[in-house]
C-alpha cells in the first residue's frame, strides 16, 4: 500500500480530498456517538436509581459507581457494548481504507484523519474488553478511562488541525465540534478522580450526545443530500452567526434530552 499525494488540481479524487468528507461520513459517526450517549444516559440513571434506592433505611452504602459503559444486568457475563465499539470502529477503519483506494494506490489522504479516529475509539474498546476480565495491569490503571479520554482527544486534535483554508463556515462548524470534543476528553479524564458521582459521567455522555447531533448538523449544513436545495453560503457573515445560533439551540436539546432520560429512568425503576 502507498500513500500517494493527490497534486491534480480538478480530478474527482482531488476534489474528494478537498472536501474531507461526504455527508455519510458524518452523519454515521454522528448516529453512533449520539446511540451510545443515549445508552449510557439510560442504563446510567436506572443503575443510580437502583442503587440510591438499595441504600436507603441500610447500613451498608455502597452507593453509585460510574463506568465507561452501561448497560442491563445481563450484559455483566458478556462485555457486549466494548466488543460492540470494537467490531463498528473496525468496519469504519475497513471502509475508510477501501473507500480511499483509486487504482491500487491509497489516494484520499483525508480518510487517515477517519482512520485514526476509529483507530484510537477501537483501541478505548479493547481497553473495556481488557478491563471486563480483569486484567492484572488494565484494572488497576483504569485505563478504560484512560483510553476513552485519550479517544476523545486524539479526535479533538484531528479536527482542530485539518481545518487549514478551509472556507470560513467549515472552520466555525468544526470549531464548536473539537470544542464539545474536548470537553468529552476533559471530563472522562476527571471521572477516573470522581467515579462515585453522577455529575460527570452525566456530562460526559451529555457532550458525547452533542458531538453526535452536531455531526448531523454539519452534514446536512455542508454535504445536503436533497437535490434542488443549495449549500448555505459559507462565507456569508449572516449564515455564520445563524450556525452560531443553531450550536446554541443544539445545547439546549442536549440539556432538555437529558433531562428527559432522567424522568424516564425514574418512572421506569419505579
Amino acid at each position: 500500500m502507498f500513500l500517494v499525494p493527490v497534486n491534480i488540481r480538478g480530478t474527482a479524487v482531488d476534489k474528494l480530498s478537498a472536501t474531507m468528507g461526504t455527508f455519510m461520513g458524518h452523519v454515521l459517526p454522528g448516529a453512533l456517538f449520539a446511540l451510545w450517549a443515549l445508552w449510557d444516559l439510560l442504563f446510567m440513571f436506572l443503575r443510580f436509581e437502583r442503587t440510591s434506592r438499595s441504600t436507603i433505611g441500610s447500613r451498608k452504602r455502597t452507593g453509585f459507581i460510574s463506568f465507561t459503559s452501561f448497560g442491563p444486568s445481563g450484559f455483566r457475563r458478556f462485555p457486549l457494548i466494548p466488543v460492540l465499539k470494537v467490531l463498528l470502529t473496525a468496519v469504519g477503519i475497513a471502509g475508510e481504507t477501501v473507500t480511499a483506494m483509486r487504482d491500487g494506490k491509497f489516494q484520499a489522504i483525508g480518510n487517515t484523519q477517519h482512520i485514526a479516529m476509529y483507530t484510537a475509539f477501537c483501541v478505548h474498546g479493547l481497553s473495556e474488553i481488557f478491563v471486563f476480565y480483569r486484567s492484572a495491569v488494565a484494572t488497576p490503571l483504569r485505563l478504560e478511562y484512560v483510553s476513552l479520554a485519550m479517544a476523545f482527544f486524539v479526535e479533538g486534535i484531528l479536527f482542530q488541525f485539518h481545518l487549514h483554508g478551509r472556507p470560513m463556515m467549515d472552520v466555525h462548524l468544526h470549531t464548536f465540534l473539537y470544542y464539545v470534543v474536548y470537553g468529552c476528553a476533559v471530563f472522562a479524564a476527571v471521572e477516573i478522580k470522581f467515579r462515585s458521582s453522577i455529575l460527570v459521567p452525566t456530562v460526559r455522555c451529555s457532550l458525547t450526545f452533542l458531538q453526535g447531533i452536531w455531526f448531523w448538523f454539519i452534514a446536512f449544513v455542508l454535504h445536503s443530500p436533497w437535490p434542488g436545495i443549495s449549500n448555505w453560503n459559507q462565507e456569508d457573515h449572516n449564515d455564520n452567526m445563524l450556525v452560531t445560533a443553531m450550536f446554541g439551540f443544539a445545547i439546549c436539546f442536549t440539556f432538555v434530552t437529558t433531562t428527559v432520560i432522567a424522568f424516564v429512568a425514574y418512572c421506569w425503576s419505579k
